[in-house]
């Protein structure tokens, strides 16, 4: 049965790149909730079956917009199967995002995976392994745009730094063609941009609990030992209180019906 969109228009696709866990849905549908008339749809790349995935991610112009997640399984400069069938999935979706024009979102593994599939490439990060809470220095282009609306909220401190949780070992070294840059850490010069229509974050914009964020790190990495192959995450920094960088969801989310979200940056 074909589902209809919302009147307001605020329906928005999530596609996880993995299994989906209650503390991830529920601290997605309290962002959503900011915002009155959010509807979210979920979509999973490696457990729906392809009529549900189709059902979900055939037509685009259901959604207001589109936000791809991350993974902390998954390494892009390592293949795996598990990647490989991921791809599967989530090349052709980016590719029809992009060229539809949809607002996109995309963190972690999904902003690496937006580059690559767009040109750019992903290698293990020469910089060494990022994990902690980072300083993002934000250029020119990212201080003008309202994504970063609210999220700095000290007076005393300058509009142009914001404080993300950060866990990558992977990071994108060359930016697909016709990117922008709009923010930077000491250790990832491609830290936040945006290409097109897409606006791709390496940090975890959603994650502002310190704690909660080691204690999924620590069953992240038990599981990575007991696999094997892609190695742990080694801590390179400590997790102190980010920023309100939940405001970048949300004022993704507010500014979609308007496009005024990619109007600063084209």
């Amino acid at each position: 049965m074909r589902r209809e969109a919302s009147p307001q228009g605020r329906d928005i696709l999530v596609v996880h790149n993995r299994f989906l866990n209650g503390s991830e849905i529920r601290k997605m549908r309290e962002l959503a909730r900011r915002v009155p008339g959010t509807r979210l749809v979920h979509a999973e790349t490696l457990n729906d079956t392809q009529g549900n995935w189709a059902r979900k991610t055939d037509d685009l112009s259901l959604y207001g917009a589109v936000i791809l997640k991350g993974s902390s399984d998954m390494d892009r400069s390592r293949p795996t199967q598990v990647l490989e069938d991921h791809d599967k999935r989530m090349e052709p979706l980016v590719h029809q995002i992009f060229d539809s024009g949809k607002p996109a979102y995309a963190t972690c593994l999904s902003h690496q995976s937006v580059n690559e599939f767009l040109g750019g490439e992903v290698r293990r990060n020469p910089r060494r392994h990022e994990t902690g809470t980072a300083e993002v220095i934000l250029t020119e282009a990212g201080i003008e745009h309202p994504i970063f609306e609210g999220v700095v909220q000290d007076p005393s401190r300058s509009k142009d730094r914001i404080r993300l949780i950060v866990v990558h070992k992977d990071a994108v070294t060359k930016k697909a063609p016709n990117a922008k840059q709009l923010g930077y850490t000491d250790r990832d010069p491609n830290a936040i941009l945006q290409i097109g229509n897409i606006i791709t974050v390496q940090g975890h914009a959603e994650l502002t609990d310190p704690k909660q964020v080691e204690e999924i790190l620590n069953d992240t990495n038990k599981l990575l030992e007991e696999a094997d192959q892609l190695g742990t995450y080694e801590q390179t920094s400590p997790f102190t209180d980010p920023d309100h960088t939940e405001l970048l969801l949300v004022n993704f989310i507010r500014d979609v019906p308007t496009r005024e979200m990619l109007g600063l940056v084209s």
